[in-house]
């Protein structure tokens, strides 16, 4: 009997068999290589991007956070929908295409917690903590007792207009003078004092703060960003807009080394990011004077000044009075 056919037939299967299964192997390594397992992530009806975990997710969403906390430290950060998951495989070429920082803060809410005091009805100042403006109100129900103080609180969506404490104490002076008792002249408000650089265009008529004139980022070109980057060289001087007063100069977390001037009736300009520092706070400064050597300190990603001009508080649009 013959038994070498069927042997032979055995023997062709098998190579066939083991051919195969290389042939699938090298498919999988080919997609794997080409392919990755990720999370397709989308909040509500926006999709957001991919994510190697659901951890990746949070520590993006994380950033986004504190990015906001920076701006408000009371704020309440939340999404509208909680984000929904779905495994897939995704081209590796795509991933890097993506961003989903923006992404994402486009689908972040804000709403931020404001306590307004009025003086007779009417709003004079504007914190987003309930301390501050009960340490004020105290104050002013105090020394201006023929108003009427209150408080109110409010919930708002958008970054809110602040009274921050420079404004506040110049507006807690004039309440007390024009409501304090006639009768007793000894609480009388001493007189600001004078900033013998302060003009009277209020914040328009000032210069470029640097040597460069490239914005690398304009003023809300992403959400929070409440200034106007404009990139330089590592020691460039960044000089006063408008000659004022130094009120802060030293370390401010984000902002890195930072200088704040005043330049009187409620107007400020802020220089970030330096390196060096070359003014000190109470120090008056000329329109053009060097104030820092611009740098990359702080939450920074190259060397750039991130300026702001403020009026009463609030972060304008500083290109518009340049």
């Amino acid at each position: 009997m013959n038994t070498s056919s069927p042997i032979k037939k055995l023997h062709l299967i098998l190579l066939s068999t083991i051919s195969l299964v290389l042939i699938l192997a090298a498919v999988a390594v080919t997609i794997l290589n080409t392919y990755k397992p990720m999370f397709r992530v989308t909040v509500g009806t926006e999709f957001i991007g991919y994510f190697e975990s659901k951890q990746q997710f949070d520590e993006v969403y994380q950033t986004l956070i504190n990015e906001q906390i920076n701006i408000d430290e009371h704020v309440k950060v939340y999404l509208d929908e909680n984000p929904k998951f779905e495994q897939s495989f995704v081209r590796v070429s795509l991933l890097d295409k993506q961003n989903v920082y923006t992404a994402l803060r486009a689908s972040v809410r804000t709403e931020h917690n404001i306590f307004a005091i009025n003086v007779n009805n009417e709003e004079k100042m504007k914190f987003n903590n309930k301390e501050d403006a009960e340490s004020y109100a105290t104050k002013l129900r105090e020394n201006a007792k023929n108003a009427n103080i209150e408080i109110k609180e409010e919930v708002v969506k958008e970054n809110p207009e602040l009274t921050n404490k420079e404004s506040a104490n110049a507006i807690f002076k004039d309440i007390v003078s024009r409501y304090k008792p006639v009768e007793n002249p000894k609480d009388e408000i001493k007189p600001v004092e004078e900033n013998p650089y302060i003009t009277t265009t209020g914040a328009y008529g000032g210069i470029w703060p640097t040597r460069s004139r490239y914005v690398s980022c304009k003023f809300g070109g992403y959400k929070g960003h409440t200034g106007t980057d404009i990139a330089g060289s590592y020691g460039d001087p960044n000089i006063a807009y408008k000659g004022g007063k130094v009120i802060f100069a030293g370390w401010a977390g984000p902002y890195g080394y930072l200088v704040k001037l005043d330049h009187g009736n409620g107007i400020q300009s802020w220089y970030a990011h330096n390196y060096k520092l070359t003014v000190k706070a109470g120090q008056y400064v000329k329109q053009g004077q060097t104030v820092g050597l611009q740098g990359s300190t702080g939450n920074s990603t190259g060397t750039h000044l991130h300026f702001e001009i403020r009026i009463n508080g609030r972060p304008v649009n500083a290109l518009k009075y340049l």
